[in-house]
């Protein structure tokens, strides 16, 4: 990703709005269009210009299609969006909505895009023809419905009387396949952390973790239930007690992985505090290109071995304090 950004700051379509992983590179959103960079060597592959800015991207749950929107001009004032396959940049279908940009690109499985009619209830609609493919509604007794998509599950959370309320939707059905609850009246922020999470972008939760500024409560949550078993634990600020409401819900598509980017997070924290020597980490085979990793991918070697060792010098450093 870094040498992506540098590549990019000569580009003369100018300043990138958003970095975007996928499946077969990084999407750089530009104000009037995309384009694809491959990272190894970094190269551009496809652009889409010349769009009526500003331009809203999102990329599906499998990192496989994108999708754009950018408002209408002319007799048309509404939002024109397409769908596009990411590996070529060859359009698959074209659309228009009512949503603003930002909006239609916000929520995204790996076949539809999800929408809030206004009513409450929550709308899968096929990303290929535009189609209602399934629809959910809180209980009667629910407010303020808010939803997240997280690979292939769409979680929604609503307070519902007394207890906040988080059910998980198979997102090609909307059938429920788990639920969670806390007591409480108010509504929980979500923020989903997926393989496709940019590290250290914007969408990005686990800087926030471990740095503290989720201390008014947050849990781990991933497979229907609050995650606390990984390595990472022991460097991270504790989460909520178990019948505490949190004000975070961190949403884990893959264990392993946010495991991974929690415990590099808490490697690059401890070295910028002096508690961890680069020194150290080099000793382990640990640095690329004389620093920490902010993803696991980076590394050569197995990155089991090398998070084990991660693990034992942060743990080392830990017991010193």
């Amino acid at each position: 990703m870094a040498e992506v950004e540098a590549h990019l700051e000569t580009d003369r379509r100018g300043p990138t709005h958003e970095l975007l992983t996928t499946e077969n590179g990084v999407l750089a959103v530009f104000d009037e269009g995309v384009a694809l960079f491959g990272t190894d060597p970094v190269a551009e592959i496809w652009n889409r210009t010349g769009l009526d800015g500003p331009v809203a991207a999102g990329i599906t749950a499998d990192g496989k299609r994108a999708v754009l929107a950018h408002a209408g001009s002319g007799w048309f004032r509404g939002t024109r969006w397409s769908l596009l396959d990411v590996e070529t940049g060859e359009n698959i279908a074209s659309h228009r909505a009512d949503e603003p940009p930002p909006a239609l690109v916000a929520s995204l499985t790996a076949d539809a895009r999800l929408a809030s009619p206004g009513d409450g209830r929550v709308e899968a609609r096929s990303l290929e023809g535009d189609d209602v493919l399934w629809s959910y509604a809180p209980e009667d007794a629910c407010d303020g419905a808010v939803s997240r998509v997280v690979g292939e599950t769409l979680a929604v959370v609503a307070v519902c009387g007394d207890r906040v309320h988080l059910v998980g939707l198979e997102a090609t059905t909307g059938e429920p396949v788990w639920e969670h609850s806390w007591p409480g009246t108010v509504l929980p922020e979500m923020h989903p952390l997926t393989p496709w999470t940019v590290p250290g972008g914007p969408a990005d939760p686990v800087e926030r973790i471990v740095r503290g500024e989720m201390a008014d409560g947050y849990v781990l949550f991933g497979r229907g239930a609050v995650f606390d078993r990984g390595q990472a634990q022991e460097f991270l600020p504790p989460q909520a007690a178990p019948g505490e409401a949190p004000a975070h819900v961190v949403l884990l598509e893959d264990l392993q992985d946010a495991d991974a980017r929690l415990m590099l997070q808490a490697g690059h924290v401890m070295v910028e505090d002096g508690l961890v020597g680069l020194d150290e980490l080099d000793r382990e085979g640990l640095l690329v290109d004389g620093d920490l990793p902010m993803s696991a991918q980076e590394w050569d070697g197995d990155p089991r071995i090398l998070l084990g060792a991660l693990q034992a010098v942060l743990a080392d450093a830990a017991n010193e304090t």
